[in-house]
């Protein structure tokens, strides 16, 4: 069985007695795009500290052509391992609602049948700026450093292997964009640090899994939805919570 780092029916959704009831009557989960989660600057702040990181690379990693995506194609359903915070029932229930968790063999079944990824999210900006680096980025400022000189060294020249290997990551890293929208669900602002969150997350540009369902009107604040199944049914009407 895969290890997924926690025990998943010890991990609980807060919602509104509207978003149970819509859960338990669809028998499904419904994800939100990263840029429109009920933090609105969330994907900012992804975005914002990784413009501070690169401050960190000298000679500076030419910006010429980094895209930092609009439309991003990252989708995810929250979860936390606090089933009773007094900051996310003021924050997700207002008006009253629920923290509920969900059998293990049942959610164990949706990441695996749609290819999700379970992670826990991040609020240390440190150990953040790290994923950047190592992630988004792809090189440390020192391996950075390094390997322009040694282009320098030979003008450059994409005919030798250093040129060419300055030559190919700089041209790589015009496609930043794309790898700050797979981390940055993880990176979450540290006032936020409270709520443990879990995340499972969904890029729709990965061919793996089962297709998703779409709801609402085209464009980027579509939700996905994905059916919840005790077992692996053996049609995907056969469902049940």
């Amino acid at each position: 069985m895969k290890d997924f780092g926690i025990e998943l029916d010890k991990l609980y959704h807060y919602s509104t007695p509207a978003g149970f009831a819509g859960i338990s009557k669809s028998k499904s989960l419904w994800m939100t795009n990263i840029r429109y989660q009920n933090d609105m600057e969330e994907y900012s702040y992804a975005v914002k500290l990784t413009l501070e990181v690169l401050k960190e690379y000298d000679p500076p990693i030419p910006y010429h052509g980094i895209y930092f995506k609009e439309d991003v194609p990252i989708y995810t359903f929250s979860l936390t391992g606090d089933n009773d915070s007094l900051s996310q029932w003021r924050g997700y229930t207002p008006d009253g609602g629920f923290a509920f968790s969900f059998k293990h063999q049942m959610l164990a079944n949706v990441i695996n049948r749609y290819n999700l990824e379970l992670v826990q999210c991040v609020y240390d900006v440190e150990a953040q700026k790290e994923i950047i680096r190592s992630k988004v980025i792809g090189m440390l400022p020192a391996a950075w450093s390094e390997l322009y000189q040694k282009a320098a060294a030979v003008s450059f020249d994409k005919n030798t292997v250093d040129g060419y290997a300055h030559h190919a990551r700089t041209r790589g890293w015009r496609a930043m964009g794309f790898s700050l929208a797979q981390y940055a669900p993880v990176l979450k602002h540290p006032q936020f640090r409270e709520e443990k969150e879990w995340r499972l997350i969904k890029d729709t540009l990965d061919p793996k899994g089962e297709r998703v369902r779409w709801s609402g009107k085209s464009g980027q604040n579509r939700a996905l939805s994905f059916a919840c199944h005790e077992r692996q049914p053996p049609t995907r009407q056969a469902s049940a919570l």
